[in-house]
């Protein structure tokens, strides 16, 4: 309970600007549970592979952006009563990135290892730069990657 009581706090000293973006993420994470539940997955994947119609944001204003939803969304993961896995992470920021005019990578793997057999991960990328679950992606071999960026 104290806790709970000390997280409350905590997001009431939070400014308006993070308490919005945080409530931003719950919301996301919530719907991307829900959607991943519910659609097949080739309907993901066609979504996945939609242009950005807008020009996109460079430079700073870029890496600002993707520090501002990392936090966002590790934040709201830890603060939800059930657990949240990488895929509807990877997608929560993925759909809160493209709010914000930066299309960031998705990319899906999988990998073999003794006693936990086949399993596999979801991660955001911006370049080189690792947005949801890019840390955890070692040893996973690529099976596919959106872009949505037209080439």
């Amino acid at each position: 309970m104290r806790r709970k009581i000390s997280r409350l706090r905590r997001l009431l000293h939070l400014p308006w600007r993070r308490r919005r973006l945080l409530v931003e993420a719950v919301f996301a994470l919530a719907l991307a549970w829900v959607v991943i539940h519910t659609l097949p997955y080739r309907w993901l994947a066609r979504m996945f592979r939609q242009p950005v119609r807008r020009l996109e944001i460079q430079g700073e204003a870029r890496v600002y952006r993707i520090e501002e939803v990392r936090w966002a969304v590790d934040a709201a993961t830890k603060g939800l009563p059930w657990r949240m896995v990488c895929f509807p992470r990877a997608l929560a920021a993925w759909w809160m990135l493209r709010r914000r005019d930066v299309a960031a990578a998705l990319y899906c793997g999988a990998a073999t290892t003794l006693g936990r057999g086949l399993h596999t991960h979801v991660w955001l990328q911006d370049g080189a730069y690792g947005v949801v679950g890019a840390k955890e992606a070692q040893g996973f071999t690529l099976l596919a990657r959106y872009s949505g960026v037209d080439k």
